[in-house]
Formats: C-alpha cells, structure tokens, sequence
C-alpha cells in the first residue's frame, strides 16, 4: 500500500465517525476517496460536483451561511459537511465560504450508503448529527421568527451604570437625562452587583419616605436574573414572563453588556408572550382569567409554527399556566385572607418538568409549615378547591387519579410530606415506586422558597437509598420499547400502526434521567435539565456522550409529541403513527429507541443490586 494511502487511513482512524469502522470498511473508503483543492477561486465551480457526496476536510477553513447570510458553522480539519442531503434528498441551503483553501476528502453517494449499510455504528453517528438540526418539522430561520434571534440585537447596548455609593437621587438625575427607567450598579472592576428601577425609586424610597440622600446600595436589588450574552429573545421573554420583571441585564463573563427592558421586547412583532403573562397576572377575577385563557390553545399552535425549536412551546405553556396558578392563589387570598402559615404550592410530573401539552392535566399539591392547625388545613383545603377548579375553568383538566391540592391525601404539612416519602423509599414495592414516581419530579409554583427547600433536603436523604433506586430501574428496564427483530417498529395492539410516544419514549427517558439526577443529589426537575448537568458531573455516573444521547432522543421525542393535535381524532392522545413520518425521522426515531435500550440496560447493571 503506497504511502499516501497509510496516511489516509491513519486520518481517517482519528477523524470521526469513520474512527468507528472496522478495518475491512476503512480501507474501503480510503480507496474510495477523491481529493479535492478547494479554493476561494474554484469553489463556485467545484460545490455542483461535491453535492453529490460526502466531505471530509483533510485542511482547509469553510464557513457556512444560511439564506438570509447569518453564520451557522465553522468547519476545519476532521470536520464532515454534505450528510444531510444525503439523509434527507432535500437540497442545502446554506452556502459555503472558503476562509483558508485547503483540501476536501469527497466520498460518492452510493459509498456512503454502503457504509451505511454495512456499519449501524456509522449510520448512527450522522442520524444523530442530523438530528440535533433537524429533530422537527418546524425548522426555521432566526429571520422567520424574531424570538430566536439573538437578544443582543434587540436589548440596548448604552449602559448606564451607577456606584453603589451614590446617591438615590443622583441615580434620578441620570436616569432622568438618558432617558431610561433603570441603572446597572457595578464596582470598581465593572461587574454587575445590583440593578434600581423607577419601580425600587417608588416602593423604597418615595413610598417610605426615605431622604434622597440615601445610598443607591440601600435600596437597589442585589444579585438580580440575569441572562448570558449568547440567549436568544426566547430565553428572555421566558425569564421575564416567569419571573414578572422588566428590566434585564445581558451579561458576560460577569459583566453586563446590556439592558433588556418589555419595551424593548414591545418593537417586537412576536413578543407576545410576555404581554400576554402580564395580563393573566392583572385579571382581576376567575372569569377574566379564564376567558384570557381560551386564546390559548390557538396561541400555543400559532408559536409551534413560528418557533424554531417546539420543544420551546412546552415550556412557554407551562409558564401561561404557573401565572394562572399564581393568579387563582392571589385572588383566592383577596377573598379569604392571607394564609394563617407559610405554605407552598407544589407542582408534579410533567408540570415540574415543564413539558406539558394541551392535552395535560394537572399534578400539583400544598406543602404547609408545620405549626398549621386543623383549622389552618381547611383554609388551605379551601384554597386549593378553588385553584384546582379555578385551573381546569382555565383548561388544564382535573387530575383523573385526583393526584391534586384538594385531596387532603396530598395537602400536607412538611412533616407529613417528609414522612410520606419516607414511606415510598424505605418499603419500595413495584406498585409505591410506580405510583410515587410522579412525586420525585416536583417544582415549587407559589409559595415559602425556605419550606421547599427543607422539603427537597428530606427527599434527597431518602431517595439515594439503594434499594429504592434498583427498584426505580427495575421499574424503568421492564417497560417494552416499540423496536423488535430487524431494526422493525412493533405496535402495542394488533392491527394498529401507531406508538405511544408518551409512554413508550418520553416516560422511559424522564425515568432514566430521574434515577440518576435523584443518585447524584441535583435539584432540577426538567428531564433535559437533569441530563445536561449530568454530562458535566464529574462524578461520571452518565457519560457525558450517553446523557447527550438521551438529551437528543428527550428533544425528538418531545418534538414528535408536540406535532400532534389533540383536536384531531386521527390517533389517540400521545401517539404517533411511525409510517406516516419521512424516512429521515424513521431512521431518527429508531436511533432514538436503540439509545434508551442502551440506557436501559446500563441502569440495569448500575442499580439492580440482584433485585433485577
């Protein structure tokens, strides 16, 4: 073999994922390569004849553009461009930029579908690289959605900052000549420490009569949210309609860069959620917020084909329905009284991981300081009639197993609660690890921060116990994937074509990620959340290539879910039908099902502890 060929096959065994071939297949594609000199001069030539392939780049700098010009991707040396025509037979749109000339690696088509069909490990590589850009339908530019493009073009980038030191009113002064209603407080090195609105210049100092002499550090807020320089509009629309604020400082590397204020967010055309949250957060009774609330679901489609992103979506519905929740409880204590304790309302399942779809319904319960008395837990019961009632009017429907507030099952004191999870871990029967699972995923909506906290903590004791967590993964190993002999689908009942993408994808992930995040002691609830921290954890309990996986296959799964409409009596509630999907999202979704195989298995072996 001459050299030029061993020099070949030592790249290409350190360029992924021909690194994944066996020999007999790298030594076929090392024949099999033509190179190419890819140049600023010849490119417009040269692209026609390499769209009929694969390429690899040997050396060399390409940019990629899309349509509307903006950068998507930097390609250099090992680098793999071409594969999603190949996948999809639909024609890229983006155009390439030779930065620094170099030489291209072009493997024809019909070689690459046999490596295809010759190595799973091959195909697999580029269906997941493929997916991370194409898990939807839905795929969008930023220019075809203003929500996804970057906040800084729309947040302004004129700072004015003030010491701490200062003075109220010469904080005044300065916002009153740059006409602005907020200042960022920074030291002497210019990092970000405090924010003063016009809305802290009222509640705290004008409304307790304070002198305008008082120093900024007396009355600013400190540590405030804050949103990282590389978010999209989304990111800060979700912040800020979650957290019901309207000024934002963009940061980075712990320095802000820019304001974000909703007026800002008011230029633009598709900024709507945020004034949409506000006014579920101002209407005034029941019937005002459940007549807001039947635009939703309208709504929510209308954003499922502006976003780029649908999982997007579930969040966005998740955060309408937190500011109803958060409404029903503020007017129910209008009417009734503030609470006599401190309290919490809680939320379950897929609610606290905030992947809920119009057709959910609702999983939530109360959390009460321990000094309440009887009397106490009927105001509260009280309460919670109202809201869970108040939330179905609103659409999201009753709980068909009544896991909710108003059963008094689930309206408890931190005792109480401490004691039932308790219970779940120390005798954890197939049947009470099932039927607790849903209480292990909780996110606190409303409500005494301080109370959860201490809540969270019991749970962590009590959750990392052993025999607990091999019976979770028993529970998970046994659920049967929708995959058989030959890489075919299989359907729950004979005659039918769909799968429940639900029960049979989502639910097996959400379970997965729910093991390990409860084993590594983290306090998020989002299944994407849960992976993502775990591919960073050092303690290596989920590789970070597995948690990644599982993330891709979470985002599939969720974005399949989200293409259906519940208005439709085409499939049942939850289910595809895997035929009607291109052959792309086939090959997509059965990559999906063979990573939780891998997943599955792997918890088998990590927590069976021989109960398996």
């Amino acid at each position: 073999m001459s050299a030029i060929n061993r020099d070949v096959l030592q790249f290409l065994a350190a360029s992924a994922p021909f690194h994944l071939l066996p020999e007999r297949l790298l030594n076929f594609t090392a024949r099999h390569l033509k190179i190419t000199y890819l140049s600023q001069q010849n490119q417009k030539h040269l692209m026609s004849e390499l769209d009929h392939g694969l390429c690899l780049v040997r050396k060399g700098v390409f940019d990629f553009y899309n349509e509307q010009g903006l950068f998507l991707d930097r390609l250099e040396q090992g680098d793999c461009f071409g594969y999603s025509r190949l996948l999809t037979g639909q024609a890229e749109q983006e155009t390439l930029k030779v930065v620094q000339d170099g030489l291209i690696y072009f493997l024809p088509a019909a070689d690459f579908e046999y490596l295809r069909h010759e190595s799973s490990d091959f195909e697999h590589f580029f269906i997941a690289a493929v997916s991370h850009d194409a898990l939807t339908v839905y795929k969008r530019s930023e220019n075809e959605d203003s929500s996804l493009a970057s906040v800084l073009s729309v947040a302004n980038p004129n700072l004015i900052t003030i010491s701490q030191h200062e003075s109220v009113l010469q904080a005044c002064q300065k916002m009153s000549q740059a006409g602005v209603s907020s200042l960022l407080v920074t030291n002497q090195n210019q990092a970000l420490i405090g924010i003063i609105t016009d809305r802290d210049l009222r509640n705290r100092v004008l409304a307790k009569g304070l002198d305008s002499q008082v120093l900024v550090n007396e009355v600013m807020t400190r540590e405030p949210l804050t949103l990282e320089a590389e978010a999209r509009v989304f990111d800060a629309i979700q912040l800020m309609t979650q957290h019901n604020i309207h000024h934002l400082p963009i940061v980075k590397a712990d320095k802000a860069v820019a304001m974000l204020t909703n007026t800002d967010l008011a230029r633009l055309q598709r900024s709507e959620p945020i004034f949409f949250t506000q006014q579920l957060n101002q209407a005034k009774d029941l019937n005002a917020l459940s007549e807001l609330a039947r635009s939703i679901p309208e709504y929510v489609f209308k954003l499922k084909a502006q976003m780029g992103d649908v999982t997007l979506v579930s969040h966005l519905l998740a955060t309408f329905y937190d500011a109803i929740c958060k409404r029903l409880i503020d007017i129910f204590q209008q009417d009734n009284g503030e609470a006599p304790v401190a309290f919490a309302w809680l939320l379950f399942g897929s609610q606290a991981r905030e992947e809920q779809t119009l057709s959910s319904d609702q999983d939530n319960g109360l959390l009460i300081d321990d000094v309440a008395t009887e009397q106490d837990k009927g105001y509260f019961l009280a309460m919670a009639d109202f809201v869970c009632n108040g939330l179905a009017q609103c659409g999201l429907v009753l709980c068909p197993g009544n896991v909710m507030a108003s059963n008094s099952d689930y309206c408890l004191t931190l005792s109480q609660w401490t004691a039932q999870f308790n219970r779940w871990t120390k005798t954890p029967t197939p049947e009470s690890v099932l039927a607790s699972n849903i209480f292990f995923d909780n996110r606190l909506a409303f409500g005494d921060s301080h109370l959860y906290q201490e809540l969270l903590g019991d749970i962590r004791a009590y959750a990392t116990d052993g025999l607990f967590l091999a019976q979770m993964a028993k529970n998970t190993v046994n659920i049967a994937l929708p995959l058989g002999l030959f890489n075919q689908f299989q359907f729950e009942r004979q005659g039918l074509s769909y799968i429940n993408i639900k029960k049979q994808g989502l639910a097996i992930v959400n379970d997965i990620a729910r093991i390990y995040a409860l084993k590594a002691h983290l306090s998020v609830s989002s299944t994407y959340q849960r992976l993502s921290a775990l591919a960073s954890d050092q303690s290596n309990l989920l590789s970070a290539e597995d948690a990644k996986s599982l993330m891709s296959a979470w985002q599939l799964f969720m974005g399949l879910r989200l293409m259906s409409d519940p208005r439709l009596d085409e499939v049942p509630k939850n289910c595809i039908c895997p035929h009607s999907l291109d052959a792309l999202t086939q090959q997509q979704l059965k990559w999906a099902f063979k990573v939780i195989r891998n997943a599955q298995e792997a918890i088998a072996l990590k927590f069976s502890r021989g109960v398996m």
